[in-house]
């Protein structure tokens, strides 16, 4: 199974920017940001659990601004989120606490392109499953997809409450 953590957006003003958008859904969740997403085994899913509650009590809320809206060249639109230290570090943590637990039996799609990588990326993919886990963290709120492009300025701040978890197949 993929286990996704994450942080679900319970702004009230930033979902109504989002809804108002009217944009074709593309996921099943409820709007949130990524931390890392990984294989995982069924057994696993209490040690991930306690993860995630550990960095509930000493990691949450945590302040994040959202600095615009942008439409990706695939048509994607997302809120763009400000990559600031204290994100950036969050998001490390919770890739080295998470990958301890991590399926390492399942075949990343990076292996596809393994070949192709740097002496570097092979070891970063043999170690969290991707080549550039760290240094490509680009936060954003995914609200859907439009034909259209939809760029909007913006210099808000929203908390994130606490750290959820989410299975799929």
């Amino acid at each position: 199974m993929k286990a996704i953590v994450c942080s679900f957006i319970r702004d009230e003003s930033l979902t109504e920017i989002a809804n108002s958008l009217k944009l074709e859904k593309i996921d099943k969740l409820p709007y949130h940001i990524t931390f890392y997403s990984f294989d995982l085994l069924d057994h696993k899913k209490r040690g991930l659990e306690e993860i995630v509650e550990k960095f509930n009590s000493s990691a949450m809320p945590l302040i994040v601004g959202v600095r615009g809206i942008e439409t990706t060249t695939y048509g994607t639109v997302r809120f763009s989120l400000e990559n600031s230290n204290v994100l950036q570090e969050f998001h490390e943590k919770i890739v080295r606490g998470c990958n301890t637990i991590r399926n390492k039996d399942v075949e990343s799609k990076a292996n596809q392109f393994y070949h192709e990588f740097s002496k570097e990326e092979q070891k970063l993919v043999d170690l969290y499953g991707r080549p550039n886990v760290m240094q490509r963290f680009r936060p954003h709120i995914t609200l859907g997809k439009t034909n259209s492009i939809i760029e909007k300025k913006m210099d808000i701040s929203i908390s994130l409450d606490n750290l959820s978890v989410y299975y799929t197949d």
